[in-house]
């Protein structure tokens, strides 16, 4: 019996063996085939690697003089963005690096594109971060990563989305009804933007640009806005953008409606509701931006 076990057992043994080594052997291909795939996708341009602008950070490493690409995704016309790589093995000067907005793979610069290295709060050494708006005419952006070293880098990048936005505006003719908007400056730049005004069923209406000096304010309101919003129908109402070319929390806005009363005054537009009283009713959700961080 103990013969008949013996001769049994080993060529189950062997077999077993085989099978594990030809599992491993299998295993350790794909691991092989893929990781070289995920190489390929995040270098050469046209495999480029996807950024989803909800300001979620992401770590990497990149080989020595080596050039990633990377897409935004999605891309909206009309919307505005913001985005930042940064070293993390080391700063400049000894591990530098090239950052460049593009339409292409060729390289082209992408237009209305702002430096806001500087802007408060700075991104300090090791750090790039770019701001610009998605134009209808080039609704495709690319990323372009350059690691111009001998050595490999770890870094960091994201993106994110810096619209604004506010769930409601209003006018009523008769009623009296008018929305108005503050606009503060929390940086120490210069800050441009463009407040747009959209119906119900999120057509542009109306484009007003807006533009903030350091640690400025601004108040705005909707009848000083084009012809397609200055002269409104008689109940007019929708949602609102707020675009600007600053990095992530650039810009705060405050919004209220004033409503024409028979009470006493509490709120007086200077020089345009001459003869008439008015009270100030906010508006529950100002403008946010939703998709700065994650």
């Amino acid at each position: 019996m103990k013969t008949k076990e013996t001769t049994t057992v080993a060529p189950t043994l062997r077999r077993t063996t085989m099978t594990r080594r030809i599992h491993t052997t299998f295993a350790v291909m794909i691991a092989a085939f893929l990781l070289s795939g995920m190489a390929f996708a995040e270098g050469a341009c046209g495999y480029n690697t996807p950024i989803v602008p909800d300001g979620r950070v992401t770590q990497s490493t990149i080989p020595a003089n080596t050039t990633f690409w990377y897409n935004l995704y999605p891309a909206i016309p009309g919307r505005s963005y913001s985005v930042e790589f940064r070293s993390v093995t080391d700063r400049p000067p000894s591990f530098a690096f090239t950052l460049l907005v593009t339409t292409n793979c060729s390289g082209n610069p992408y237009a209305g594109v702002r430096n806001t290295n500087t802007i408060a709060p700075g991104v300090g050494a090791g750090g790039e971060r770019r701001s610009f708006t998605v134009s209808a005419e080039s609704p495709v952006v690319m990323f372009s990563f350059t690691n111009t070293n001998n050595l490999a880098m770890t870094y960091t990048f994201s993106v994110s989305e810096t619209t604004m936005f506010s769930p409601k505006w209003d006018f009523t003719s008769g009623v009296g009804m008018n929305s108005f908007y503050n606009l503060a400056n929390t940086t120490d730049a210069t800050i441009t933007g463009t407040l747009k005004f959209l119906s119900i069923t999120g057509s542009v209406v109306g484009t007003a640009p807006v533009t903030l000096p350091p640690g400025g304010f601004k108040d705005v309101a909707r009848f000083e806005f084009g012809a397609g919003i200055g002269n409104p129908t008689p109940f007019t109402t929708g949602a609102v953008h707020f675009t600007h070319d600053g990095p992530p929390g650039a810009v705060v806005i405050d919004a209220y409606t004033l409503l024409k009363s028979l009470e006493s005054s509490i709120y007086d537009k200077s020089g345009s509701f001459s003869g008439h009283t008015y009270i100030v009713v906010p508006i529950k959700v100002t403008f946010e931006a939703r998709r700065e961080r994650r």
